[in-house]
């Protein structure tokens, strides 16, 4: 960390005050220590939440794990820095779904940020609703994500089911569904892995993609979406454009072998 002192006081090299973020991170810890010490409830009601650091982003994820401790529903945390797994955000989320043993599982990035106190509750409370909801996302209240999680926080608004396009900043499962209908594909690098087993759960027609106005996620900085892979691009170590491209490939060409294999088939 690049340090200088100025009128007594240690910065960073962004001019925040050292001592003032590490009582930040000291107090993030304390609230995580009083989260553990709560009477336990059995694993299969608790959600696992997987948080993704992708590049060199803690001061931001203390904002991230900030808005996660408004939730008063049971949870695990996993923080991993992904930063140097190539970038591979399958590899890393399948790892810690098959490890986990809550019943359900929560992928949110670290550049995702809670806004409201049933944020968790709210999402939950699909999932146990709707037996064939495999996936449940919240609203991001700004011009960030999909079109349909821009719209704004409402606290007694009815689910919403999508074609299914839902952003991977912020999903919840239960941990069943992927052995039902499978993990995450690792041929994605950075993009669309989410995308791809979405349309491949979609394609059975057994299941539905919800989102929930009663959870309120922003995603991003200053209304920019994507912090982590932008800071990476401008430091020269992703390239942004050739993964999109990429995935986009990638996902036409997984869409035509399962059309192709279905075609196969031999009919009922």
């Amino acid at each position: 960390m690049e340090e200088y002192v100025a009128r007594g006081e240690v910065k960073d090299s962004q001019g925040r005050v050292v001592s003032q973020i590490m009582k930040e991170e000291e107090e993030i810890v304390r609230q995580i220590e009083t989260e553990a010490a709560r009477p336990l409830v059995t694993d299969e009601k608790r959600v696992e939440i997987i948080v993704l650091i992708t590049h060199n982003d803690r001061d931001i994820v203390i904002d991230c794990i900030k808005g996660i401790l408004l939730t008063k529903y049971p949870f695990k945390i996993t923080i991993y820095d992904n930063s140097d797994n190539s970038r591979n955000t399958s590899r890393a989320w399948n790892k810690f779904i098959r490890e986990s043993t809550c019943g359900y599982v929560m992928l949110i990035d670290s550049d995702a940020f809670p806004q409201n106190e049933r944020w968790l509750l709210s999402m939950v409370e699909i999932l146990e609703k709707y037996p064939d909801a495999a996936v449940v996302g919240p609203v991001a209240g700004e011009p960030s994500v999909t079109t349909i999680q821009s719209m704004g926080y409402k606290e007694k608004a009815p689910e919403i089911e999508t074609d299914g396009h839902i952003s991977g900043y912020c999903m919840l499962f239960r941990k069943s569904i992927f052995d039902q209908v499978g993990y995450f594909d690792e041929d994605f690098v950075f993009y669309g892995q989410e995308s791809d087993w979405i349309e491949k759960i979609l394609e059975q027609r057994k299941y539905r993609v919800l989102i929930t106005r009663q959870a309120w996620v922003k995603h991003g900085l200053a209304g920019k979406p994507s912090v982590s892979a932008d800071r990476a691009v401008a430091e020269g170590t992703f390239n942004k454009r050739a993964d999109s491209e990429y995935s986009q490939a990638l996902w036409i060409q997984k869409k035509a072998q399962r059309m192709e294999a279905k075609k196969e088939q031999p009919k009922p």
